[in-house]
C-alpha cells in the first residue's frame, strides 16, 4: 500500500522524527511512549505492510498478558531482566508470525525486514514500569504525529520542490541485503549470552538482537570498515558532546541516534557520488543505523563496567556463529 515510500530516506527520517517527537513527549508527559525508536519503526513497519505494523501492535499485548501471567512473579535484583524474557518471548512469536504471512502473500518475509521485531517486547517492557494505558496513548499519539510529518515531508518535497526521496535505494542489489542462516538460532544464542552477561555484570552488552547484525556487517570488507569507523567517529564525538553538555539519559540516546543517520546518510551519498555502483555498507534499510545507535550507545552507558570488553566479547560470538551457520547451510545445500 505505501510501497513507495518504503526508501532509504523516508524511513530514516521516520526514525529521526520518531525519536525526536518520542523525547518531547517524554519532557511534557513524563511518559516514554514505548521506547525512543518505537514510534518511529511503527511507521517504518506500516509503510513496509500495515497488517504486520498492526500485528505488532497486537502482539505487545500478547506478550504483556504472559509475563504478567507466568513471569511477573519472579524477582531479579536488575532492572532490564523482564525485557530480555520479553524479548526472548517476541522473537519466538515474531519470526512464526511472519513466516505464515509470508506464506499467505500477505507480508514478503525477510530478515531485514523485520527490523520491528523487538517492538512488542519494547512496548510490553514499558508497561511493566508505567501505567498501560498512558503509554498506549503515548505511542499512538507520537507515532501519528511522526507518520503525519513524514508525509508531509514527502508530498511537500517530492510534488512542490522536486526532491528525489530514493537515491540510495536504487544503488543496493539485492545480493547485498543482510542475510541470516538460521536466524532465530542467531539472534536466540545472542540474546541468552547477553542476559547471562547482564545478570553477572549489570551491563547491557550491545542491546539485545543487534549484534548478530553488525556481525553480518562485518563480513563484508567495505562494509565492515565504514561500519567500525562509523561507531569510533559517533563514538568519540557524542562522548566530547556529552561530556561538555552534561547530556545523559533519552537525550544522549537522541544525540546517538542522530549523528549515527547523518553518518550513514551521508558517507552512502558521498561514495555514490564518487562511483554510483559503489555500497558502503551491507543491507538496505535500518538495520545498519540501529545497530551503530545501540553499540556506541551502550559503550558510553557502561564504559566505567567494561562495556565495551563485553560488547566485544558478545560481537565474537555472533560472528562465530554467523560464519558457522552460513557454512552449515552452504553444507545442507551441497549435500
Amino acid at each position: 500500500m505505501f510501497e513507495f515510500l518504503n526508501t532509504s530516506e523516508i524511513t530514516r527520517l521516520a526514525l529521526l522524527i520518531g525519536a525526536f517527537a518520542a523525547i518531547y513527549y517524554k519532557d511534557n508527559e513524563g511518559i516514554v511512549p514505548g521506547g525512543v525508536i518505537v514510534p518511529g519503526l511503527l511507521v517504518v513497519t506500516i509503510i513496509l505492510s500495515p497488517i504486520w505494523g498492526i500485528s505488532l501492535i497486537g502482539l505487545a499485548f500478547i506478550l504483556f498478558s504472559l509475563y504478567q501471567r507466568y513471569f511477573s512473579h519472579l524477582k531479579s535484583l536488575q532492572p532490564r531482566t523482564p525485557m530480555y524474557i520479553l524479548a526472548i518471548m517476541s522473537l519466538c512469536l515474531v519470526y512464526p508470525l511472519a513466516i505464515l504471512y509470508d506464506n499467505l502473500g500477505w507480508v514478503q518475509f525477510s530478515e531485514e525486514g523485520m527490523t520491528g521485531s523487538l517492538i512488542p517486547a519494547i512496548i510490553a517492557f514499558s508497561w511493566t514500569k508505567q501505567k498501560q494505558l498512558r503509554v498506549v496513548q503515548g505511542v499512538g499519539i507520537t507515532t501519528l504525529f511522526t507518520g503525519g510529518i513524514v508525509a508531509t515531508i514527502y508530498w511537500l518535497g517530492w510534488y512542490w520542490l522536486d526532491i528525489d526521496f530514493n537515491i540510495v535505494h536504487p544503488a543496493y542489489a539485492e545480493t547485498l541485503d543482510i542475510e541470516f542462516s538460521y536466524p532465530l538460532l542467531q539472534f536466540g544464542l545472542v540474546l541468552v549470552l547477553s542476559y547471562l552477561i547482564y545478570q553477572r555484570s549489570s551491563v547491557r552488552s550491545g542491546g539485545y538482537i543487534v549484534l548478530p547484525a553488525a556481525a553480518a556487517l562485518l563480513m563484508e570488507p567495505l562494509s565492515a570498515v565504514t561500519f567500525l569507523l562509523g561507531c569510533l567517529l559517533v563514538g568519540s564525538l557524542s562522548w566530547l558532546i556529552c561530556r561538555y553538555s552534561l547530556t545523559i539519559g533519552l537525550n544522549r540516546y537522541g544525540l546517538v541516534l542522530f549523528m549515527s543517520v547523518v553518518y550513514v546518510w551521508g558517507v552512502e551519498l558521498l561514495l555514490l557520488q564518487y562511483n554510483p555502483t559503489l555500497v558502503p555498507f551491507r543491507g538496505l534499510n535500518l538495520l545498519v543505523v540501529i545497530a551503530m545507535i545501540t553499540l556506541v550507545n551502550d559503550s558510553l552507558l557502561y564504559w566505567k563496567k567494561g562495556g565495551l570488553k563485553y560488547i566485544s566479547l558478545v560481537a565474537l560470538v555472533a560472528i562465530t556463529l554467523n560464519i558457522l551457520a552460513t557454512y552449515i547451510k552452504q553444507l545442507q545445500v551441497f549435500i
